[in-house]
């Protein structure tokens, strides 16, 4: 791809990979970012074409490693990972592929549960199912989840 003649806008490819250079994105958010940089539709497509092509832009693989991200760092259930791979982008038949494969969401929610009872471990049990309860939720785990969790931890 060459570099636009017009000396005042720089070029759609350099500054893609100019952000790509700083962290994952999806062709939405890219196309999104180079659109309000005032570049032409056709000059995006060709630019995410290109970058797709050469395997700059995986929105396959992006997904899983933020689905994990929202997992093991964020501490999100499969509604929050849902919604946070939304924001990013991500189209609803790869998000929906990703979280079919981490259907499991005891486990980490049952971690998380454990710290947010250490954290009121001085407050009455009813504060405790009630805060416990909210920021599972919060954290976008399902009511069958949270209602699991509470029963493990003898909160219900």
């Amino acid at each position: 791809m060459k570099s636009r003649s017009s000396g005042s806008r720089s070029d759609p490819l350099a500054y893609a990979l100019r952000l790509l250079n700083l962290r994952g994105r999806s062709s939405k958010e890219l196309s999104f970012r180079l659109q309000l940089k005032g570049f032409s539709q056709e000059e995006i497509q060709r630019t995410i074409g290109y970058l797709i092509d050469r395997g700059f832009i995986d929105d396959r693989a992006l997904a899983k490693e933020l689905a994990e991200y929202g997992i093991s760092v964020k501490h999100y259930g499969v509604r929050g990972v849902r919604e946070f791979l939304r924001k990013r982008g991500i189209k609803e038949e790869i998000i929906n592929e990703v979280l079919t494969e981490r259907t499991d969401e005891l486990s980490s929610a049952m971690e998380v549960a454990q710290k947010a009872l250490y954290k009121n471990r001085n407050k009455t049990s009813d504060v405790k199912k009630q805060r416990i309860y909210g920021y599972l939720y919060r954290r976008g785990y399902s009511y069958d989840t949270i209602k699991r969790v509470l029963k493990k931890l003898s909160l219900d």
